[in-house]
């Protein structure tokens, strides 16, 4: 797991590379600690091609710690495979999910 991250116009993007899974343990940490005190975070899942219960998890941390400070997390450019274990998990109505960035950009406008 690889997370690649930049700020740009106020919003601050999280690129994810590879899997979720039990090899990527410090993922939940990682992800929290680079979110907390945000407003605006995209998390950019195009190379993300696994994830766990455990990356759902981590996903949900990050949710409570950005509403702690009133933000908001996009995610985008979810493969139809892992769209399909966050409809099963019952998270789709949890998360902003969005076809691509530009969509998740502008939902911050």
């Amino acid at each position: 797991m690889l997370i690649t991250e930049f700020k740009k116009n106020g919003i601050k993007f999280l690129e994810l590379h590879g899997k979720i899974d039990a090899a990527a343990s410090d993922f939940d940490a990682e992800l929290s600690d680079m979110v907390v005190g945000e407003k605006k975070i995209i998390v950019d899942c195009k190379e993300l091609n696994f994830i766990n219960s455990m990356g759902l998890r981590a996903f949900l941390s990050a949710v409570k710690v950005v509403s702690n400070s009133e933000g908001s997390i996009a995610i985008c450019n979810l493969s139809p495979a892992i769209v399909k274990i966050f409809q099963m998990a019952g998270l789709t109505n949890i998360f902003k999910i969005y076809d691509n960035s530009e969509d998740a950009i502008a939902s911050f406008n």
